[in-house]
């Protein structure tokens, strides 16, 4: 039987590309291990992008993690096509991951940072930084 439909699963933080920015006021998206992580990138410009998720951190303590501590596989970047909606996905770490023993990270807030590209990958042209929890 499937597990509930509760109103985090999936977390899908939506990203609006609109005149060659990024549009603020990113939501923060709730998060279990195991459980998939989307952005879903919304291009309403009739011009390609590349996204590339950067500077992943522990809110609390601001001490820098990577997409490699908190997620099972990532890539680098991302090709964004004109006026489409691109989903970025990534898994979290399964439950041994998480806790609060040696070698474990925190069940907390993690923020990254999203870097608006050209699409040939050779100007940065806007970032912000969306949190997302990770909660048990």
């Amino acid at each position: 039987m499937p597990k509930k439909n509760n109103h985090h699963l999936p977390a899908v933080t939506r990203v609006v590309v609109q005149s060659g920015l990024l549009v603020p006021d990113v939501a923060a998206s709730r998060c279990k291990p195991d459980e998939i992580m989307a952005l879903a990138v919304v291009n309403t410009d009739a011009t390609d992008y590349t996204i590339r998720l950067t500077a992943f951190l522990n809110k609390a303590t601001g001490g820098a993690v990577t997409q490699a501590n908190l997620f099972k596989a990532a890539s680098a970047s991302h090709a964004i096509p004109k006026s489409t909606v691109t989903v970025i996905e990534r898994t979290i770490k399964t439950a041994g991951n998480w806790g609060t023993n040696s070698g474990q990270f925190p069940f907390t807030t993690y923020e990254f940072t999203v870097e608006l590209w050209d699409a040939a990958n050779t100007k940065k042209l806007d970032d912000l930084d969306p949190d997302f929890d990770i909660t048990p």
